[in-house]
């Protein structure tokens, strides 16, 4: 949130300068503009957008149309990879996919989230209601499922809307519902391969954790690259190195799981 594609493109090109060279990297542009992430503007001039400006259930399920307009038309893509939010929503795609599609194969064999955030929900039925803590504290950073809990009036799971049926049926009396998906309370998995490049002094470096624990373990499906640093894609010889390693097992787990 706050860059862009060709920033993206930018960010990752140490790591992807010694992958494969017959691997190409096509990069998605969010469709609406927001202000810039931390210290970008003092490195890329604008645009800076995202994909969502409030992760209401509207505003996602509009995104993954987005998203899956460009795989009918310009796929089929064999990984998917997202930075933060694109890393969300990458995430919250594959998640839905399951859960709609359970017997269709996945639109993607890999995906790569770097620096992820936790996915939202396009449905009421998954996801804890983050709604009453967005609006309490508008922080998009904390991970822990009791403490989200103790803000919330409803629950993804257990929900009882009593009282805001007048109000659109995505909204309650604070605006626009906003469900996350939680390791510790949704039991859907991410099944086909997946990578996870985090730094441990990064905001959301709890959340990238959990989303970890949304992705299917077994079978060896799971690779991770944690670094020292912020919310970014380091540009040491030993990141890059390490990072470009777990994308490649990436791939070659995914070769053997399709």
């Amino acid at each position: 949130m706050g860059t862009s594609a060709k920033i993206f493109e930018a960010q990752t090109a140490s790591f992807r300068s010694i992958l494969p060279p017959h691997y190409t990297w096509d990069f998605v542009e969010g469709e609406h503009e927001c202000p810039p992430a931390d210290n970008v503007d003092q490195i890329f001039a604008a645009p800076y957008l995202c994909y969502y400006n409030l992760p209401s259930i509207d505003n996602v399920r509009e995104a993954h149309e987005s998203l899956r307009e460009i795989v009918h038309e310009e796929g089929p893509f064999d990984a998917v990879m997202g930075f933060s939010q694109g890393a969300a929503l990458a995430a919250s795609f594959l998640l839905h996919h399951q859960i709609e599609h359970p017997y269709i194969p996945p639109p993607f064999r890999l995906a790569i989230f770097v620096c992820a955030s936790l996915p939202f929900s396009i449905s009421p039925n998954h996801g804890l209601d983050v709604t009453d803590y967005y609006a309490a504290t508008g922080d998009t950073t904390a991970a822990d499922l009791d403490y989200l809990k103790s803000f919330t009036k409803y629950d993804g799971l257990q929900s009882d809307f009593t009282g805001t049926a007048e109000l659109g049926k995505d909204e309650t009396a604070f605006g626009p519902r906003i469900f996350r998906f939680h390791p510790h309370l949704d039991e859907i998995r991410i099944e086909i391969p997946t990578v996870h490049v985090y730094g441990r002094q990064d905001h959301y470096y709890a959340q990238s954790k959990y989303l970890v624990e949304l992705c299917e373990s077994i079978d060896d499906r799971v690779f991770t690259y944690e670094h020292p640093f912020g919310h970014l894609v380091p540009k040491s010889k030993e990141a890059t190195t390490g990072i470009a390693k777990v994308v490649e097992d990436g791939f070659t787990r995914a070769d053997f799981f399709s």
